[in-house]
Parts: C-alpha cells; sequence; structure tokens
C-alpha cells in the first residue's frame, strides 16, 4: 500500500506531518535568509505560500512550473532552473 497524495501527474508524494500540519511547523520562528520553492501543482504549494507569508525577514518564493515535489523537481524540465536558483540564492 503507498502512503501519501497522489499529485497531478498520479505520482504519490510524501504524507503531511503526523499533525496534518504544513511542513514547517512555526514558520514565523525561522532564523537567516530564506528560499522557498515549490511546484505549481505540488500539493504543498498552498501551504508553502502561506508560510512564506508568514516567514520574517528577508525570505524569497519561487514557484516553477509543474507538479514535482522536492528533489523531484531535479528530474524534471525544471532541474537546471532549481539549481541555479539555490546556487544564486547560495551566492547572495
Amino acid at each position: 500500500m503507498t502512503s501519501g497524495y497522489k499529485g497531478q501527474s498520479g505520482r504519490y508524494g510524501p504524507s503531511r506531518s503526523s499533525s496534518g500540519g504544513p511542513p514547517v511547523d512555526n514558520p514565523e520562528k525561522l532564523k537567516g535568509n530564506k528560499l522557498f520553492v515549490v511546484s505549481e501543482g505540488d500539493y504543498f504549494a498552498k501551504s508553502t505560500r502561506e508560510q512564506f507569508e508568514k516567514a520574517p525577514g528577508s525570505k524569497r518564493l519561487e514557484i516553477l512550473p509543474g507538479d514535482a515535489h522536492a528533489q523531484h523537481i531535479f528530474k524534471t524540465n525544471q532541474g537546471d532552473v532549481l539549481t541555479k536558483l539555490i546556487m544564486d540564492f547560495l551566492s547572495e
């Protein structure tokens, strides 16, 4: 049996946290520079946007085309875009 959510592509992704909450429990407590990246069709797209809004300080939100989740974005045609986003963010 497969657990988790089923994205638009029909692939399964990870389940939400055991509490049923968003991927980060307290985004308002995050420190430092923050890069939020999500695919527009990802199950977590809405909660990622909400967490971005709640996070303080220097932050950046990038919403990529597609529905791949997390590291699976690297396997799509957005993989090079994601790599560049991360490298640019780390060099800021």
